[in-house]
């Protein structure tokens, strides 16, 4: 009796991580840090004036569908998933500066909006035992950020910008993940991962003709780090 249930123990476990698609939902947990110095230039020979900088750092948690195949060689396991983001989050930070003296006030409200984006994701395992799996993280990702800045210089003159852009980086993750199994067809997963971003800078300039002035804003997506719980269903 012992011995069959030995028996039985070995199969489940020796098909826990054996080859097959999987779908995945989970939770992904990101940290994203947004910087943005504004200048306003004058008609004429006007020096440039630095009406400041705004970095806005944010947390947000958005649901995460992930669709991959798993290639199990011996005690290693090989993965590759396509993911999709659903983000739909918005924060804003104002900034005011005052100079009593030269009657001078700048005020600078940041907007940064993230969208859905999407990917996607290799991974390397080492099977610590029949139902852990320890792996490196190698992936891709397209993000969407829609960035708008309103500036208000009064002088004189009084100037009032809406300077708006999108900036869509490409992000390369590098980081680690933990699986573990709940049975046959069930397993739990962590992702912690570094995003590494290209394409994630840009020059936003307008022309305010009534006043003969330029608002100039430039704006930067920094890199940011994410962690992913969820759990997946091997077909």
């Amino acid at each position: 009796m012992k011995k069959l249930f030995t028996i039985s123990m070995l199969a489940f476990t020796a098909s826990a991580f054996d080859d097959g698609f999987y779908v995945g939902v989970n939770g992904l947990f990101q940290n994203n840090k947004v910087e943005n110095k504004v200048s306003f230039r004058g008609g004429g020979n006007q020096p440039v004036l630095d009406l400041g900088a705004l970095n806005l750092s944010r947390q947000n948690i958005n649901p995460n569908i992930v669709l991959g195949y798993l290639y199990s060689i011996d005690r290693w396991v090989l993965s590759t998933y396509a993911e999709y983001t659903y983000l739909n989050d918005k924060k804003s930070k104002t900034l005011i500066n005052r100079d009593p003296a030269l009657l001078l006030n700048r005020s600078l409200k940041l907007t940064h909006k993230i969208r859905p984006s999407y990917g996607i994701t290799m991974k390397c395992g080492y099977k610590i035992n029949d139902k852990n799996i320890l792996s490196a993280v190698l992936g891709y990702v397209k993000e969407d950020h829609l960035i708008k800045t309103d500036v208000t210089y009064t002088g004189p003159p009084i100037s009032i910008s809406k300077l708006s852009t999108k900036i869509k980086p490409n992000v390369i993750k590098v980081g680690m993940a933990y699986d573990y199994a709940f049975s046959q067809n069930i397993f739990g997963n962590v992702e912690m991962s570094y995003g590494f971003k290209d394409k994630n800078k840009k020059i936003i300039r307008q022309e305010i003709p009534i006043q003969a002035g330029i608002s100039t804003s430039n704006v930067k997506i920094k890199r940011s780090w994410q962690i992913k719980v969820g759990v997946s269903y091997k077909f």
